[in-house]
């Protein structure tokens, strides 16, 4: 069971090319500013590869899942703004219909890793060739849902695709609704998200409640997801990020 508590709206939502468009609030600081125009820039790929390094370092996974899985944080330039670009899963799809992702999915016999399995996954869903994306750190797994029914690991690859069209994507249909680019300002917004707790017995706080981030995009994005872009607005943009995320998904060494 679950309920998300609503500290701020989305300012404003538009339509573009049949793509979601989001627009923040502009913050009037200088050096707010150029941390948003500089954020995909090689100097803080490097920044953020030594904080997920730093993260790594100092997180064990809480419980060892027999399966694995791995998405691709995918960093973008979207009409030259920074973004997060993500999916939306058609409504016929069994499980998750309608929700937004990142492009991702099982680890294969063939993969040779979690960043294979990301960059593979990103290919078949959205067209996106594996070869131009550029890799940037791989964060320590997450379990898919709550720990005790947990099945797999989930592992989040952060990398950036450069500039992208959402529009020129080859879209598998199958797996893929629509892509949706949001800029990084948007999400960094703090009156653009909230929480989301959830709690597993009888209505009552448990070892296994926890509090997970809400983004006010059209759809929304909560569970993994929301923690994978909250967990990711931590390593590339620490000074200007509010975490969230207040799970119980890591225990420190």
């Amino acid at each position: 069971m679950y309920f998300y508590v609503r500290q701020s709206c989305v300012w404003q939502l538009g339509n573009r090319c049949g793509q979601f468009f989001f627009q923040a609030r502009h913050i009037s600081s200088s050096s707010y500013n150029d941390a948003i125009r500089n954020v995909l820039s090689d100097e803080n790929k490097e920044r953020t590869i030594q904080n997920v390094t730093k993260y790594n370092e100092n997180i064990n996974v809480a419980k060892k899942l027999s399966q694995t899985a791995a998405v691709l944080v995918a960093l973008c330039y979207t009409n030259n703004v920074p973004c997060m670009l993500l999916t939306v899963r058609p409504s016929h799809m069994k499980k998750h219909a309608g929700e937004v992702s990142f492009p991702g999915g099982g680890m294969d016999y063939g993969d040779t890793s979690v960043i294979d399995t990301a960059l593979r996954e990103t290919e078949e869903e959205i067209g996106f060739p594996k070869s131009k994306v550029d890799v940037w750190a791989t964060v320590k797994p997450l379990p898919d849902r709550f720990l005790q029914k947990a099945t797999k690991a989930v592992y989040p690859v952060i990398g950036n695709l450069g500039h992208v069209d959402p529009s020129d994507l080859k879209v598998n249909p199958n797996e893929v609704e629509k892509v949706i680019c949001i800029p990084i300002e948007f999400l960094l917004d703090p009156y653009n998200f909230g929480t989301t707790r959830f709690r597993v017995k009888n209505n009552k706080p448990s070892p296994f409640s926890y509090t997970m981030p809400i983004y006010f995009t059209k759809p929304h994005i909560w569970g993994l997801t929301g923690t994978f872009v909250n967990l990711s607005l931590m390593f590339l943009i620490p000074e200007w990020h509010k975490p969230l995320t207040k799970g119980r998904f890591h225990v420190k060494k």
